[in-house]
């Protein structure tokens, strides 16, 4: 899960299909990064430079909460433009509890139904979801399929969803674990095979 470094990005657009969207900050701590890729990446690795510093007891960050405050508290001094433009999840297992976290410069949240989603098209994902036998404690074959489900459905709309990597993360105890990696065309042969292609206009790559 290795992210581009920023040098990389200088023939690339902001909003690239090619960006990778996630960023681990630890074994049990993820982020998923929408908004302006650029300035998301960059405080990323100030986010990662200070988590690694924990670690020596010479800074205060350690868990997910703390990783999402400080990710809040600070992003619209480290990049006062463009910190409006950037939203993120932030999620792992510490401290033998899940943890999941909204963050952006306005808001520092932890949401009650257990449901986090970010990028152009989270109204309709996070609508489907719920729509669609969402549980709180459902196991996680179910929850992968239902992500997954919810990632086609909206990107038979919306052309920023969608793409060649459409990813499910387990987040545990131990680690992340990859339990699925496919293309938007594979979605919607499983999902949704008569549905007309030459309907679609999808373009971005879409992380869940």
């Amino acid at each position: 899960m290795e992210s581009l470094k920023l040098e990389d990005l200088l023939n690339l657009h902001s909003y690239s299909t090619t960006y990778n969207k996630m960023y681990e900050i630890s074994y049990g701590i993820i982020t998923a990064m929408a908004g302006h890729l650029d300035t998301a990446e960059a405080w990323l690795n100030t986010v990662h430079a200070e988590y690694r510093r924990s670690i020596n007891r010479t800074h205060i960050i350690e868990t997910v909460e703390q990783v999402a405050q400080y990710t809040h508290e600070n992003l619209g001094i480290a990049h006062p433009i463009m910190a409006g433009t950037v939203k993120y999840i932030v999620a792992g297992y510490d401290n033998g509890i899940a943890n999941l976290w909204e963050t952006d410069i306005n808001r520092n949240v932890q949401p009650e139904d257990g449901i986090a989603v970010i990028g152009s098209s989270q109204a309709s994902v996070r609508e489907f979801i719920k729509d669609n036998g969402y549980d709180f404690y459902m196991g996680k074959v179910r929850a992968a399929e239902l992500a997954r489900r919810a990632i086609c459905d909206a990107g038979l709309t919306d052309i920023a969803t969608g793409g060649d990597s459409i990813k499910v993360f387990l987040i545990k105890d131990g680690g992340v674990e990859i339990i699925s990696k496919d293309t938007f065309a594979d979605l919607k042969l499983q999902f949704n095979p008569d549905y007309p292609m030459e309907e679609l206009m999808v373009e971005s790559e879409f992380l869940c």
